[in-house]
């Protein structure tokens, strides 16, 4: 009798596991991303509501989360396909199976890549967002596009991690880049100055 069949059998058995549970987390995690990104973003006023998490917006944050989850997944598919495919007794039978499994993942693979490349180019952010803040404790986060530059946002504090859009300030578009540029954010008289070398923006909290 082979004593090591058990043990391979147990082997099996936790690469099963290991990656079913991968995959499930990586599945969940990807749909919770996945709906907090299809929340619309704004307020009861209709303005749009910008996330700032240490200098990540939400774009960023589920972006990364969803590529991650994608890693993975595919990591987790591949273990449970695994030991699914090495319980076959019959060794032709397991031979076609893991070679239709691996051209399955051959075909596929160029759009799971083009997927992580759209999602890749959301996790990093077409664009910038830089916060400021006055000596007061106001802060404000200005966006920039990440074409161009023309277009230029302004968003004013709206909660702890969010800022609603105040206004835009495309005076302050083009290049060199706002994040690139000695900005400064001060405080007046329920006002707050936006200034970037010779260019002055009057925000309104």
């Amino acid at each position: 009798m082979d004593t090591t069949e058990p043990a391979t059998k147990a082997g099996i058995k936790r690469v099963e596991i290991t990656g079913f549970g991968l995959a499930a987390a990586s599945g969940l995690a990807i749909w919770g991303a996945s709906t907090v990104l299809g929340v619309p973003s704004t307020d009861a006023a209709g303005r749009h509501v910008l996330l700032h998490f240490f200098g990540l917006s939400r774009d960023n944050i589920c972006g990364w989360i969803i590529l991650l989850s994608m890693l993975g997944g595919c990591v987790g598919l591949a273990q449970l396909a695994y030991g699914l495919i090495g319980r076959i007794p019959k060794s032709w039978i397991r031979h076609t199976a893991g070679w239709t499994t691996f051209a399955a993942a051959v075909v596929a693979s160029p759009f799971v890549l083009l997927t992580a490349l759209l999602v890749f180019m959301i996790a990093a952010g077409i664009g910038d967002q830089t916060r400021f803040e006055a000596p007061n404790g106001q802060s404000v986060v200005v966006t920039q596009d990440g074409f161009d530059g023309d277009g230029v946002d302004i968003y004013t504090e709206h909660g702890i991690f969010h800022y609603v859009r105040n206004r835009d300030a495309n005076e302050l578009g083009g290049f060199p880049r706002v994040k690139d540029r000695n900005c400064e954010l001060t405080a007046a008289e329920n006002t707050l100055l936006f200034t970037c070398g010779t260019e002055t923006v009057t925000v309104v909290p």
